[in-house]
């Protein structure tokens, strides 16, 4: 299955990634890797898209808190944290 996709993503490595090699096969020193780029339009969309899904991370001081905080654990350590919660009272 995951071979019918491997030409697509490896045709999508050259065309915006050129510089990172690829996606199948290991990069060779010295090979011509921009020849099918024709502008930046592709290189600069995946920038772009980057720093979009960083922008939504929560930064570390919020991740910190995030996890002391219950409500935002797992479902299935919420109860296990409420047990112990009222053994220790």
């Amino acid at each position: 299955m995951r071979s019918n996709w491997e030409t697509l993503w490896q045709e999508c490595y050259d065309y915006a990634l050129p510089q990172r090699g690829g996606f199948t096969h290991d990069l060779i020193p010295g090979t011509r890797r921009t020849d099918k780029i024709y502008d930046g339009t592709a290189l600069d969309a995946v920038d772009q898209h980057a720093a979009s899904l960083l922008s939504n991370l929560p930064d570390e001081g919020d991740l910190q808190s995030m996890m002391r905080d219950p409500k935002y654990w797992p479902t299935k350590i919420r109860p296990l944290w409420r047990k112990s919660q009222t053994v220790s009272k």
